[in-house]
């Protein structure tokens, strides 16, 4: 923190100065959100074990996550990272008022998509999330990713 110095001996500082290089939001700063395998949910009451990651015990699983990023940001690329390379993830905008989805996304895991539509976050209309393609037994989910730009 930078503070101004008292110029006399009793002068007390004023400590509601402010270092603005410790709250500076740069905007335009590409910038990650991460999501552990183990935080993935499933669509139905199905088998499926958490700890750092997710393994599914039973075929026919889907799995997904909300992806909360920052209004206006700029999606700019997505993956999820699974021991199954066979098998696909998708992102999705869903819209708040009616459930309506668009795709913003998809590839197969392991594999980034830098290729999407529907970039641009709104957060006043839609929610955003991954959601993977079925997956059977021993199938593991390690970790998703996705890359923006924050808003200006």
């Amino acid at each position: 923190m930078v503070m101004e110095v008292p110029t006399k001996p009793w002068k007390v500082p004023d400590l509601r100065q402010r270092d603005v290089r410790e709250t500076k939001i740069t905007a335009n700063k590409t910038t990650y959100y991460s999501i552990d395998g183990g935080a993935f949910h499933q669509t139905a009451t199905q088998d499926v074990t958490r700890t750092d990651d997710c393994v599914v015990n039973e075929n026919g699983v889907l799995l997904f996550h909300h992806v909360p990023l920052p209004h206006e940001a700029v999606i700019t690329g997505a993956i999820v990272y699974s021991s199954e390379a066979d098998e696909s993830w998708s992102l999705y905008r869903i819209t708040i008022a009616d459930g309506t989805a668009a795709l913003v996304g998809t590839a197969d895991m392991n594999v980034e998509d830098i290729t999407l539509s529907n970039t641009i976050v709104d957060n006043t209309v839609y929610a955003y999330y991954l959601v993977t393609s079925t997956l059977d037994t021993t199938d593991i989910v390690w970790g998703a990713r996705v890359k923006y730009v924050s808003p200006s």
